[in-house]
């Protein structure tokens, strides 16, 4: 069976619910192999009868697919590669497929591995050994070209069933670049690891760099599937010393130049955010202090300001901030 512009949603639709959010279409041939007699159904004992009654070689040459997040953002992407898939005695054989953002040539994800039907059990592994992260932007929900530069490299095992998921997975973000209101922000030699297993997901060894400034991150999300708005958040983020120079700009534009680059002359913060709630509903919880032989120093007004003690904490919740 050779096909061109097929259309893609009906059938990841039947693969798994999640997929739905994936449409296009694509160009291949597919190869089926069975008989008639065993697509009919007898009496006889049904413990060894297949969930397909037919071997399948599948080919796709070419496709143009998108995602759409809820938002209705969509972000284009095509087959880096031919995509190879096997069907034969109830296990679906990924050999060999690669996918890419129609900006970039290298592929954001290779896909290897095989689903057996027979008990819906998974075992893949993906990776990517390095992506550009700014087609992502609209995915995400982010402003365009709030993403500007910034590349991604992960592993990934995918292992237990459909239903009961085992993900592992370690990447890696060398360096990222986001544009916003106030000035550039980059974040660099950020990695870690998450591991996701019955419904709960954990961060682990996950560390990053803000403008400089080292910052820690851990916790777990308990996953509701069918509800992820819903999902329990249990997070952590603590960096021990954040140098404030290192703000200094971004000061300066969100006060509209009222404070001056070269008025932030020193100092260093300890903060420790805990953040809970729901994705829909977020509770962050902020506490800051000045780290000791560290002092905050202004020479904004004629007599310059040194505050060597400095306690605050806040909380965000529902876009209300209380200090």
């Amino acid at each position: 069976v050779k096909s061109e512009a097929l259309e893609v949603k009906p059938i990841l639709r039947i693969l798994h619910p999640a997929l739905e959010a994936i449409a296009g279409t694509a160009n291949g041939r597919a190869e089926i192999k069975g008989t008639v007699a065993a697509l009919a159904p007898t009496d006889e004992d049904k413990s060894d009868q297949r969930v397909y009654p037919y071997d399948v070689d599948i080919k796709i040459d070419t496709s143009q697919l998108y995602y759409e997040n809820p938002k209705g953002q969509q972000t284009p992407f095509t087959n880096a590669g031919q995509i190879q898939l096997f069907l034969k005695d109830d296990k679906w054989t990924i050999d060999t497929l690669s996918l890419r953002t129609l900006e970039d040539e290298s592929p954001f994800m290779e896909l290897t591995g095989i689903y057996n039907a027979r008990g819906e059990v998974m075992d893949f592994e993906a990776k990517s050994d390095g992506f550009g992260l700014a087609p992502f932007g609209a995915a995400l929900g982010l402003p365009a070209a709030m993403l500007k530069v910034g590349n991604g490299h992960y592993t990934s095992t995918i292992t237990g069933t459909s239903k009961q998921p085992e993900v592992a997975l370690d990447w890696e973000i060398p360096m990222l670049d986001l544009k916003t209101e106030v000035g550039d922000i980059r974040i660099s030699d950020a990695g870690g690891a998450i591991v996701y297993r019955a419904d709960l997901m954990r961060f682990e060894k996950t560390a990053l760099k803000l403008l400089g400034n080292a910052i820690e991150i851990g916790g777990e999300i308990t996953v509701f599937p069918e509800d992820i708005n819903n999902s329990q958040l249990k997070l952590s983020v603590n960096a021990r010393e954040l140098e404030l120079t290192t703000f200094a700009e971004l000061i300066a534009q969100a006060s509209a130049s009222r404070i001056k680059t070269e008025d932030l002359t020193g100092g260093a913060l300890g903060v420790s955010m805990d953040i809970t709630g729901t994705p829909a509903e977020t509770s962050i919880a902020i506490n800051a202090q000045t780290v000791p032989q560290q002092p905050i120093r202004f020479t904004a007004y004629v007599d310059p300001i040194t505050l060597e003690s400095l306690h605050a904490k806040a909380t965000l919740n529902s876009d209300v901030l209380n200090i």
